[in-house]
């Protein structure tokens, strides 16, 4: 009998021991999005392309050569194709977590080279930011 109620003590405890695991693993974020970003050069402007796998907000910022485009996602870009060719009138991209410390999201920052201008679209999660060379309208 006093055998019995240790067999069942110790399978109370490895079950909670379980349990106690799989909320941990629960409670653990999930890897973030990986989002590949093409490259192109088109007559009067480059572009970055941004393949999400659904919808993000996002929103541009552009002072002097430095445009900075707020996602409300974070992830991991893969650059690959941009430092194998950067488009002319982009210099450089820098990534770098949210605004607000612990919150979602991530900014990207793009260095444009002097006079150009950045243009911003999102269609269900393609986000497009070309490089406008100087003089060119942003109809264009």
């Amino acid at each position: 009998m006093m055998a019995r109620l240790v067999r069942q003590l110790a399978l109370i405890v490895a079950l909670g021991a379980i349990a106690q695991e799989g909320a941990v693993l629960a409670a653990a974020p999930a890897a973030a999005e990986r989002v590949v970003v093409r490259v192109g050069e088109h007559p009067g402007f480059s572009r970055l392309v941004f393949d999400w796998r659904g919808p993000v907000g996002v929103r541009l910022e552009q002072t002097g050569t430095q445009a900075t485009v707020y996602f409300d996602k974070a992830a991991e870009l893969d650059l690959a194709r941009y430092k194998a060719d950067p488009p002319p009138g982009i210099a450089n991209i820098t990534v770098t977590p949210a605004e607000t410390p612990g919150a979602p999201g991530m900014a990207v920052a793009i260095t444009m080279a002097d006079g150009y201008r950045a243009r911003l679209m999102e269609v269900d999660g393609v986000v497009v930011v070309d490089a406008l060379k100087p003089g060119t309208p942003l109809d264009a």
